[in-house]
């Protein structure tokens, strides 16, 4: 197949760029009651489905990207490519080339295998891959989830939103976001924007068609509504399996790839860098304090990578919480001699005092 002859047989969906997060907040939205939980359920698993490219039954491909990095006002920073080799669950090859990060990473039969040196994948190098391999949760998750339907006007495109609620101690009604939100086209099952973190929404600006699976053309990842990165697809192709080549690991050294669990008192002693979460106006003025416990996950490269919460006082507190913990570093944690991903747990205090 030539480079661009998939770009030929593909319809695309367009969304314009529009000011995300502030639509999210502002925009005139209704709640969907019809659908039972049970459709949702069912529905998001369609989604997922049409989605992935790393499914069993799809034949092995060869995925080139460019991708883009902001600084923290929107700016352009470092640009770089992403590439992958996908052939099944064991035989898979991915090489990122940028300015501060370098790697090869295989996944095969004997486990993972990464370049000598390196760690795994930052945060948004590794969100901008997954909207094209895998962009939705997992079945489990899903499943241990209470679905809320949100029908969002999004420049001229009607989406239906759903929100994967879980029970917070504390937290008796859950506002849009709180939550990872995924949207899709109304009464559809392509995926166009995603929302987490509190305040990470990532859009697929344009998608089309590869293997009768949506994936997204282009990419944009805003944070707090600041561009953070974005990517573009420059060839996506169907390649034989034996290009995969996910039996070579010259260069690479084999990696345990597992979470290690530690307790909050020892994480605290790694932090590097801490952003103290802004005090929302609704709480403090109605005099609304306490502690937001969050359960986090923290990559080898010392950002936090994944992060949800245990328990919270208020709804918006929680998402203060969230919006400003993500954007925590630490030093890596080494475990048996390497280092490794962190599970733990973060509090994050609000204490109300007056102006």
């Amino acid at each position: 197949m030539s480079r661009n002859s998939w770009m030929r047989r593909v319809k695309t969906n367009t969304l314009g760029k529009l000011l995300l997060p502030l639509v999210f907040l502002i925009s005139p939205m209704t709640w969907g009651r019809a659908e039972s939980s049970a459709a949702l359920h069912e529905r998001l698993h369609r989604v997922a489905q049409g989605n992935v490219l790393d499914d069993a039954s799809l034949q092995p491909w060869h995925l080139k990207m460019t991708v883009q990095l902001y600084d923290s006002k929107g700016s352009p920073s470092e640009s770089g490519t992403l590439e992958e080799w996908w052939g099944g669950a064991q035989k898979d090859r991915q090489i990122f080339t940028t300015p501060s990060y370098t790697a090869t990473i295989v996944h095969n039969e004997h486990g993972l295998f990464l370049s000598t040196g390196a760690s795994l994948p930052p945060a948004l190098l590794e969100q901008l891959r997954k909207q094209v391999v895998h962009p939705m949760p997992s079945d489990h998750e899903v499943d241990q989830s209470t679905p809320d339907l949100h029908h969002l006007p999004l420049g001229g495109v009607d989406l239906d939103c759903v929100m994967l609620t879980q029970t917070i101690k504390g937290v008796a009604f859950a506002p849009l976001g709180l939550f990872p939100t995924y949207c899709m086209s109304r009464g559809e099952d392509t995926l166009r924007v995603s929302y987490e973190f509190g305040n990470q929404l990532t859009l697929r600006v344009r998608t089309g068609a590869f293997q009768s699976r949506h994936v997204p053309l282009d990419t944009s990842i805003q944070i707090a509504g600041v561009q953070a990165a974005s990517a573009h697809i420059d060839k996506l192709e169907s390649v034989p399996e034996q290009s995969v080549n996910s039996d070579v690991i010259d260069g690479l050294t084999s990696v345990n790839g597992a979470t290690a669990e530690v307790d909050t008192a020892v994480m605290a002693g790694h932090v590097l860098h801490k952003v103290a979460p802004i005090y929302p106006d609704r709480a403090r003025k109605g005099h609304i304090s306490g502690t937001v416990l969050l359960h986090v996950i923290i990559g080898t490269d010392g950002h936090v990578h994944d992060l949800s919460v245990i328990s919270a006082p208020d709804p918006e507190l929680a998402i203060a919480a969230i919006a400003a913990v993500r954007q925590w570093t630490y030093t890596p944690y080494i475990n048996n001699g390497e280092p490794a991903s962190v599970d733990t747990k973060v509090t994050v205090n609000f204490n109300f005092a007056p102006r």
